[in-house]
C-alpha cells in the first residue's frame, strides 16, 4: 500500500496545484477516491476493467479526454500537470502507472460536473457517489466517509 500522507504530499497536491483546481475539498475528495476505489493498494480491478489506484474505466478515460479537447483551457492545465499530450492519443494503461495522469484525470472528471465541492465529509462521501461511482456503482457512501475520516485522523 501505498502511504497516503506521501501520496497527497507528492501526487495530490502538485497536480491540483498545476490544474488550478486546488482546494481543501478537492485534496480531502481526491485522497478519499482513492482510499475507497483501491485503498491506495490495486492497480487494476480485480473483476472488471477499471484502471490504477482511482479505479477509472477505460470508458471514464475516453469520456475525460473528449471533454478536454473541447475545454481547452482545461486541456492545457491537464497537460502541465500530468506532463501529457493528450494529442498523442488516449493511452488507458498509464492510468495503472502513472500516478499524476491518474489523478489528473480523477480531478478533472469532479471537474466536469461543475458542482461545487462540499465542505464536509459525508457531503464529499456522497458527492463521490454521486459523480464518481454512480447509482450504479457498488461503492457505499459510507465506506467513503470512514477511510477518509481515518486518513484525516492519521494527519
Amino acid at each position: 500500500m501505498l502511504d497516503p500522507k506521501q501520496f497527497m504530499e507528492y501526487i495530490i497536491i502538485p497536480v491540483l496545484e498545476d490544474l488550478k483546481m486546488d482546494s481543501e475539498e478537492a485534496r480531502m475528495l481526491m485522497i478519499g477516491t482513492a482510499l475507497v476505489e483501491s485503498n491506495l493498494r490495486s492497480i487494476r480491478q480485480v473483476d472488471g476493467p477499471a484502471l490504477g489506484v482511482y479505479q477509472m474505466e477505460p470508458d471514464t478515460i475516453d469520456d475525460v479526454h473528449r471533454y478536454l479537447k473541447v475545454n481547452l483551457d482545461v486541456m492545457e492545465k491537464f497537460q502541465d500537470a500530468a506532463g501529457y499530450d493528450i494529442n498523442e492519443g488516449v493511452v488507458h494503461n498509464r492510468a495503472v502507472w502513472d500516478l499524476k495522469y491518474a489523478t489528473a484525470l480523477a480531478r478533472v472528471k469532479y471537474w466536469m460536473d461543475e458542482g461545487p465541492l462540499p465542505k464536509d465529509i459525508n457531503g464529499l462521501a456522497k458527492y463521490w457517489k454521486h459523480v464518481y461511482n454512480t447509482n450504479k456503482g457498488k461503492g457505499m457512501v459510507h465506506v467513503f466517509g470512514n477511510k477518509l475520516r481515518r486518513y484525516m485522523s492519521m494527519r
